[in-house]
């Protein structure tokens, strides 16, 4: 039987009714939310539905003054398909993320009646959770001696989704974040935006630099950044409100110096399946050993495990470690690829937070780049230049406490697009060239876990009978 919640408005005192034994992060239950007023008149009332109870429970809004307007974000249990906001009755916006900017600034007693409807596509059953509030949280002062993570963005062209992005932090649920901007000379307006930003709110500052791509803009700032933890995020994506809060408390629980989040890909298909593909665990924080991340971090659907984007990582580990900017042709290409591998080796354990939503807009509607790449505009022996000097970066710069591991995912990855040449192709001599280096530098002939793949065993033997 169907448990009844009576829920009065958010803001208010909130009572939940319920007859049975509820385990509050962990149980589904089927119920209807009926949402009442001080006089228990009813407002609204959701259909039936199946959700985690804590989905209703932690139910709050946002309301910042952003660049383009009235921001506001919905701070929820999970990552929904769909929300609908209404004022007054009205349909005034809708958006498959946390977060909408109305283009205009709403006045307090405008704010008054405000319902946000969120809509979850389940198995193909679509259902609606309904929550209404006449109380608003506004985001709160960020007090500079108290920072605990600088979030570092590079800037380049990003004047449509700049300051949605910076939105969705600046609505974080945990206060005790720097923002940094780097902009990487960008054409557009995107530096009056950061400016603007760094100019009303105390948290956020800006440096303009000439364009010399992502990597030397991440750069500039790894060394400035003061506190705990140091996030590397891109100029056009979403954070969830929760996600900084939930990745500083699994690292806290779990003592690891490094939390993952939850990747979900919005892009033309409205499909919010999360990137996480390694054997299924219940519990909400996971703990990997490294050499459970480095041999599943090249896996299809594991991304989030070489992406930098999604990830709070200690400072005193990120400061050993600059993004590589010696490209050959300087075409700065796969710096994720070289990076994070080249961390991870400083790293024993990682904690994985499936609380922790990053959202990644690949969308075709948009307009930009993440960053000042030349990947469209330059031709496929460049391209594939700067992707073994990308995947070879680990091998030079790696920790030396875990030199064969680390070694071997990132030869194995190489080999894997070494196969695809032959003699016919412009670059096969190159890329021999470079293998040969890679293997007589790095001593791959004494490396255990390479010499016990023969497949790869095969390739450094025959590699180095060319010598």
């Amino acid at each position: 039987m169907s448990q009844i919640f009576a829920y009065s408005a958010i803001g208010t005192t909130k009572k939940l009714k319920y007859d049975m034994d509820v385990d509050k992060d962990n149980t589904y239950i089927s119920f209807k939310i009926i949402a009442e007023d001080k006089n228990n008149c009813i407002l609204c009332e959701s259909n039936e539905v199946n959700v985690l109870y804590s989905e209703i429970e932690n139910f709050w809004i946002g309301v910042l003054y952003g660049y383009h307007g009235t921001t506001l974000t919905f701070r929820t249990k999970g990552v929904y398909d769909l929300y609908k906001v209404y004022n007054n009755g009205s349909l005034v916006a809708e958006t498959e993320d946390p977060i909408i900017e109305l283009p205009y600034k709403l006045k307090n007693n405008e704010l008054k009646w405000i319902l946000v409807e969120c809509y979850s596509n389940d198995a193909n059953n679509w259902y609606v959770l309904r929550w209404i509030s006449t109380k608003f949280s506004k985001i709160p002062s960020r007090d500079k001696s108290k920072y605990k993570i600088s979030v570092v963005i590079p800037v380049y062209n990003a004047k449509i989704f700049l300051p949605r992005t910076l939105d969705s932090i600046l609505s974080s649920s945990m206060s005790d974040i720097e923002v940094i901007l780097v902009d990487d000379g960008s054409k557009d307006d995107s530096l009056n935006i950061c400016k603007w930003y760094a100019k009303n709110f105390p948290c956020v500052s800006v440096i303009s630099q000439a364009n010399q791509r992502v990597a030397v803009a991440r750069n500039t700032w790894i060394e400035a950044a003061k506190w705990e933890y140091i996030w590397f995020v891109d100029n056009d994506d979403v954070v969830h409100p929760l996600m900084y809060e939930n990745l500083y408390n699994a690292c806290k629980i779990t003592k690891t110096d490094i939390a993952i989040a939850t990747t979900i890909i919005r892009d033309d298909i409205r499909d919010k399946k999360p990137c996480l593909t390694l054997p299924g665990i219940n519990d909400r924080i996971i703990v990997y050993s490294y050499d459970d991340v480095i041999n599943n971090m090249h896996a299809k659907d594991n991304m989030y495990f070489v992406a930098i984007w999604n990830k709070i990582i200690k400072a005193d580990i990120v400061k050993q470690v600059h993004f590589p900017t010696d490209y050959p042709n300087k075409i700065v290409l796969y710096e994720d690829s070289a990076y994070t591998p080249t961390i991870y080796s400083y790293i024993d354990k990682f904690a994985f937070s499936k609380d922790a939503y990053y959202i990644w807009d690949k969308r075709k509607q948009k307009t930009i780049g993440t960053a000042s790449t030349m990947h469209k505009n330059e031709n496929t022996d460049n391209v594939w230049k700067a992707f073994i000097y990308a995947y070879s970066y680990p091998m030079y710069n790696r920790n030396e406490k875990h030199w064969e591991l680390s070694d071997y995912a990132s030869f194995k990855r190489l080999v894997e697009s070494y196969d695809k040449f032959d003699e016919k192709s412009s670059l096969y001599w190159y890329w021999n060239a470079k293998m040969i280096e890679l293997i007589k530098n790095n001593k791959l002939e004494n490396n255990k876990y390479i010499m016990q793949d023969q497949h790869l065993c095969d390739v450094v033997n025959e590699l180095l009978s060319m010598v």
